[in-house]
């Protein structure tokens, strides 16, 4: 971690997102309104660890293993996780989403990483949508305009979980989400013919407004068909939106041509897509 003078901290080796936090609220870690270009690199930065275990650079080449160590944070991630069933769809059921890949938002001016994130998506229906990838590599994939609209679009279930390495006040985290959706929407409206979102986006921002996200606390937004978005701060529901738009901007931010990270970073959040949802098929006999 590091300290407000810019000091590096030294933390735990594994971290888990019940961890004691310094009750001491931290300086602030956006600028004013004013200076946006800052409040952009904050929020568009990662969530539960386990006994100590070497950390490498291969951590997420690992299918068959139960949760994966985001190495930069050491913050674990479930391989799997479940959507619960809609209450307000007849006949649903809950849908299990499997980890695709990790990322890292960081403030770059102070080195400080702010959260880490996984993307979670439901396989066969991803496999589906995504079958003109078989055989690519995250980082071909990454550059592939056609796959960014393909991992955005409404064709599957997906999970975006958020698990915070600092304390960030709750406006804060507000106003980034609002600088990064706020154009996407207009960009959805404009070219992509969606109901505008506006209205949505406020609904959305005021989740986070009050209060502060705390070092550990985890946001986790499931994304359903017809643009739903159930979102649950510290494992609770804060509410359901349903806006395509704003849906298609929230995945835009972290899987578009634009990312709020570079591409290295945006490959790393579906490294894992070759050798799991994406993988090849052996034929038998062979």
């Amino acid at each position: 971690m590091i300290s407000a003078s810019g000091t590096p901290l030294r933390r735990n080796p594994i971290r888990t997102a019940q961890h004691e936090v310094n009750p001491t609220p931290p300086p602030r870690l956006f600028p004013s309104t004013q200076d946006i270009p800052m409040t952009l690199a904050l929020l568009l930065v990662a969530p539960l660890g386990f006994p100590p275990q070497p950390i490498t650079p291969e951590s997420q080449d690992a299918p068959d293993k139960k949760e994966v160590i985001e190495e930069r944070t050491e913050i674990a991630f479930p391989v799997l996780r479940t959507i619960p069933a809609d209450k307000d769809t007849k006949g649903s059921k809950a849908t299990v989403v499997e980890l695709a890949g990790l990322g890292v938002r960081d403030k770059y001016f102070i080195n400080a990483k702010v959260y880490a994130f996984g993307w979670y998506v439901e396989p066969k229906a991803a496999r589906k949508a995504l079958t003109p990838w078989i055989g690519k590599t995250p980082k071909e994939m990454s550059r592939d305009e056609k796959f960014s609209k393909a991992a955005c679009s409404d064709g599957f279930a997906k999970s975006l979980r958020l698990v915070f390495y600092r304390d960030v006040d709750g406006e804060d985290v507000a106003e980034a989400f609002d600088d990064s959706l706020e154009p996407r929407i207009k960009t959805a409206a404009k070219t992509m013919k969606m109901k505008d979102a506006t209205k949505e986006l406020a609904t959305f921002r005021a989740i986070f407004d009050a209060g502060e996200v705390k070092d550990g606390d985890e946001i986790i937004f499931d994304l359903g068909s017809g643009g739903r978005i159930d979102t649950y701060l510290r494992g609770k529901s804060a509410g359901r939106i349903v806006s395509p738009a704003l849906s298609w901007a929230l995945q835009d931010v972290y899987l578009g041509m634009d990312p709020i990270e570079d591409n290295e970073e945006k490959a790393r959040m579906i490294k894992r897509l070759p050798e799991t949802v994406l993988k090849p098929e052996t034929k038998k006999g062979k």
